[in-house]
């Protein structure tokens, strides 16, 4: 049987009064003799008699000393440091990763990170759940939707099956992901993801036409270390990709149609920026400032892919070993972290 309630030990002291034994006393009860025998000897009082009320008493404080509380309300400076970088952007599963990094006297699994969040009551009724990627207030699959694009020509296309096979293995660095991100008054962000470091860049322009999204692209990737190759998806804005080679010397190279997986990296990062900026949201008064700190922001969140480092820290370690990394590789363990938590 389970514990015993407080009427079964009202009982026990009624029968023990009375000279029962432990045999008949459990066999009243019903439970083992041992039972009786245990919970006698942790109720007597101090006139040698046993006392339901005393016994009752220690039972429910054992009880309240031995509740399982969340770690995260048992060291509260752990819980506002999870609060503070949920406030910044992170998710838990790169918080957890960073505190496993650091020299903690305490951390959390980032299953625990969102438990804390979505069972404890305080943080319901905080809201915490809304600084989480998609916002939801219960846990649950999301659904996503595809974009559709206007089918048309697009001259000089060279798919990504011909892309050279070391750019799936994220083996060398100078390996991008292109596109845009469409706003009110036909203004656009551009966004740029390097598939070996986590890298982001963007840009905000004021027009889709390709020429000004091309151009803006290939004077973005003239700036940057080496760069190799570029993978675009079919949209119309792309039809001038020749001027991104011609600024750039980047080979260019188009995803199948309705294959977004095949471009994950970036896809992932335009629903990363709208977190920032809402669809349907007006940027007009967005300055080059502003696209810049969200930028920043990004490419200082650490990464599981990149063992928790960070794009930034990745880049810089890719700067000063350039030569070697392109010949033998990226090793995440080799790259230095900065103490942000």
């Amino acid at each position: 049987m389970g514990q015993l309630t407080a009427a079964e030990r009202g009982k026990i002291e009624v029968l023990s009064q009375k000279y029962y034994t432990n045999k008949q006393i459990a066999r009243e009860i019903g439970c083992h003799p041992s039972t009786i025998g245990r919970e006698i000897s942790k109720g007597l009082g101090i006139d040698g008699k046993y006392s339901a009320t005393k016994s009752q008493q220690t039972y429910e404080l054992n009880r309240s000393n031995c509740k399982n509380r969340r770690k995260l309300n048992k060291y509260p400076e752990l819980g506002n440091m999870v609060k503070k970088y949920l406030g910044l952007g992170y998710d838990p599963d790169q918080i957890a990763g960073r505190m496993a990094l650091l020299d903690l006297e305490h951390r959390v699994c980032r299953e625990t990170i969102y438990a804390w969040i979505y069972e404890d009551e305080v943080n319901k009724q905080e809201k915490l759940y809304q600084y989480l990627k998609f916002g939801k207030k219960k846990r649950g699959c999301h659904r996503t939707y595809e974009r559709t694009r206007q089918q048309f020509k697009m001259s000089n296309r060279v798919s990504i099956h011909e892309r050279p096979a070391i750019v799936n293995k994220r083996a060398r660095f100078g390996d991008w992901e292109g596109d845009t991100v469409l706003y009110p008054n036909r203004q656009v962000v551009i966004t740029l993801y390097e598939r070996m470091s986590g890298l982001v860049r963007f840009a905000k322009i004021y027009s889709k036409s390709s020429e000004s999204v091309c151009s803006t692209m290939g004077n973005i990737l003239r700036c940057t270390k080496s760069p190799a190759t570029l993978t675009l998806d079919n949209g119309t804005e792309f039809y001038k990709h020749n001027l991104i080679t011609n600024l750039s010397r980047v080979d260019v190279f188009f995803a199948d149609v309705y294959a977004s997986h095949q471009r994950g990296g970036n896809e992932q990062l335009n629903r990363q920026l709208r977190r920032y900026l809402p669809r349907g949201q007006s940027i007009d008064n967005l300055t080059a400032v502003d696209i810049q700190a969200i930028e920043d922001e990004l490419n200082n969140k650490p990464r599981r892919r990149l063992g928790f480092r960070t794009p930034n820290e990745v880049y810089r370690h890719i700067i000063l070993h350039y030569d070697e990394i392109q010949t033998k590789g990226l090793n995440t363990d080799m790259v230095a972290f900065e103490v942000r938590l």
